[in-house]
């Protein structure tokens, strides 16, 4: 496989490169990257704490706030 130039310098910055290998659509990225993004997510699906919830209720009015749907 030949790759341009712009292609190697995207993959040793761990980007990853469109390339199509007999008219089917691949990407291509560097060992260390495939490795980190295959390992599956491990699910947490236990019942949230209070400092988890207390959290994202200010995220949440943080958010409103900015965007001007809170009033003081």
């Amino acid at each position: 496989m030949n790759l341009t130039m712009e292609q190697i310098v995207a993959v040793k910055n761990g980007e990853s490169v469109h390339v199509e290998v007999e008219h089917t659509e691949c990407v291509l990225v560097r060992r260390d990257v495939y490795e980190r993004v295959r390992k599956p997510v491990e699910y947490d699906d236990s019942p949230w704490s209070v400092d988890e919830m207390d959290g994202l209720a200010a995220e949440a009015a943080e958010a409103l706030d900015r965007m001007g749907r809170i009033e003081p």
